[in-house]
C-alpha cells in the first residue's frame, strides 16, 4: 500500500510538471527553450531520491513502468507484487488526463462581441468623466 501510494504521487507529480512546464507552449517565453526539460529532469531526480528514503527496503518511485517491464522480460520472471509498478502509474495518468480535460491549464480567450461592446461603452464613459 505505501509503495503504491508513493509510486502514484511520484508519477502524478512528474506528469504535472512535464505537462505544465515542459510541454506547455506558453512556458517557452517564461522559462526559455532549455529550462523546461531541465526542470523535468530535476523533478525525476528529486522524486526518486526523496521517495527512496521513505520506506526501508524501497528504492524509490520507479515512475516509468517500462523500466520494470524491461528488467522482468530480460530476467524472464514476473513477481506477484509487480502490480505496484503498473497500477499506480496508470491511475496517475488517468487522473491527470481527467484533470486536464476538466480544467485545462490554459485556454484561449474567446472573443465575445457583446462583452467587447460593454468594454467599449465603459471605456467611453470613463473618458468622458475624465
Amino acid at each position: 500500500g505505501q509503495a503504491a501510494a508513493i509510486e502514484f504521487m511520484g508519477a502524478f507529480s512528474l506528469l504535472l510538471i512535464s505537462f505544465g512546464v515542459g510541454l506547455d507552449p506558453r512556458q517557452k517565453q517564461l522559462y526559455g527553450a532549455a529550462l523546461g526539460p531541465l526542470l523535468v529532469g530535476m523533478t525525476v531526480g528529486i522524486i526518486t531520491s526523496a521517495t527512496s528514503a521513505l520506506s526501508p527496503g524501497y528504492t524509490g518511485a520507479g515512475i516509468f513502468p517500462g523500466r520494470c517491464l524491461g528488467l522482468q522480460v530480460g530476467i524472464g520472471h514476473f513477481e506477484k507484487h509487480d502490480w505496484v509498478w503498473w497500477i499506480p502509474d496508470i491511475a496517475a495518468a488517468v487522473l491527470h488526463a481527467i484533470m486536464y480535460n476538466l480544467a485545462p491549464p490554459y485556454t484561449r480567450e474567446v472573443s465575445c462581441p457583446r462583452l467587447e461592446k460593454c468594454r467599449q461603452k465603459r471605456d467611453a464613459e470613463a473618458a468622458q468623466a475624465a
